[in-house]
């Protein structure tokens, strides 16, 4: 099976190293999958580009006004072609996940901020690239912020634990243990 990995950062992405060298799940699900004898891509997508040809997508989302979700709109643009993409979470802080989510729908301007009220850029990749996905990416962080999410739910946790406790509302939830 063909799998892309995708997500909001560095890590999610495969391209930043944990100098802790922690076992998070985006660093670890990659190989599981290639063990188990999947080709798997990992990588940041650029909003436009053909996601159709994966067998699975596996999107690990967090907070999109995280100053960390650099790859937000490739992530965004990815999740709005594939419904069926399979969400993840690579962090425990999720409440904050859906409180971005609520930030950026209350004020769809902020999702296209290029700058901080500080004038710094905000370094978020591939803005031009999603400006034709606009009105999707907007939807899909109204549904994210307030919704049931309408995809699979992936999350790294053990067997048995509470999951309402993230306040995360998915349509279905599957744990792994990393």
């Amino acid at each position: 099976m063909k799998i892309l990995i995708t997500g909001f950062n560095a890590l999610t992405i495969g391209t930043a190293k944990s100098p802790l060298n922690i076992a998070t799940s985006a660093r670890i699900l990659p190989g599981v999958l290639r063990d188990l004898g999947h080709e798997v891509t990992q990588k940041a997508i650029i909003p436009g580009e053909d996601v159709s040809h994966y067998d699975k997508v596996i999107v690990y989302v967090f907070g999109p006004n995280s100053l960390s979700a650099r790859y937000w709109y490739g992530a965004a643009y990815t999740i709005t072609q594939r419904p069926d993409a399979i969400i993840s979470i690579d962090d425990h802080q999720t409440k904050e996940t859906v409180s971005g989510f609520g930030t950026f729908s209350r004020g769809h301007w902020r999702i296209w901020k290029k700058f901080s009220q500080a004038g710094n850029p905000v370094g978020k990749a591939y803005w031009d690239e999603a400006q034709p996905y606009k009105k999707e990416i907007e939807d899909l962080v109204d549904t994210f912020a307030f919704d049931e999410w309408p995809h699979k739910l992936l999350i790294p946790a053990y067997d048995g634990g509470n999951y309402e406790a993230l306040g995360l509302k998915a349509k279905e939830i599957t744990n792994w243990d990393p």
